[in-house]
């Protein structure tokens, strides 16, 4: 089928245009995955070799270390006023928190905790390797 030039002209005569623009709301939004904040607490600073296991840890997770906010040298008589602060996840590595049990996620409002042994003992344990794994599956991992 050929179609003459004069009647593709024809065609484009008849352009309508509408009377009412719309314009979209967010043009330039692209929606992003929901991403879980993390907080992370430490009672010291880990080694190097530490630091290499828990970026190992959050890899299985699909967490990247990069989005992860860190904090050392944390007390249990600080825990309740970080948590209050906070929303999102915190995980309480090696600090004693009689609020929660370890391993356990402990609902608070809008704050998620879990408490875990330090990276010392677990690095050395594959029972509390493998609590740990459970712990964080049923958080992270869908």
């Amino acid at each position: 089928m050929k179609i003459e030039p004069e009647a593709l002209y024809s065609l484009f005569d008849t352009l309508f245009l509408p009377t009412e623009i719309i314009i979209p709301n967010d043009i330039n939004a692209t929606e992003e995955p929901t991403k879980k904040r993390v907080l992370m607490l430490f009672e010291k600073e880990y080694t190097s070799e530490e630091q290499d296991f828990l970026n190992k840890i959050l890899a299985a997770i699909n967490i990247s270390s990069e989005t992860v906010d860190t904090k050392f040298e944390i007390t249990a008589d600080q825990l309740p006023e970080i948590i209050e602060a906070n929303s999102g996840y915190i995980l309480i590595w090696g600090i004693n928190f009689p609020e929660a049990e370890n391993y356990k996620l402990l609902q608070n409002g809008k704050t998620s905790i879990l408490v875990i042994d330090s990276l010392t003992a677990i690095k050395k344990d594959q029972s509390l390797k493998t609590k740990l794994w459970n712990a964080l599956k049923a958080v992270f991992v869908k």
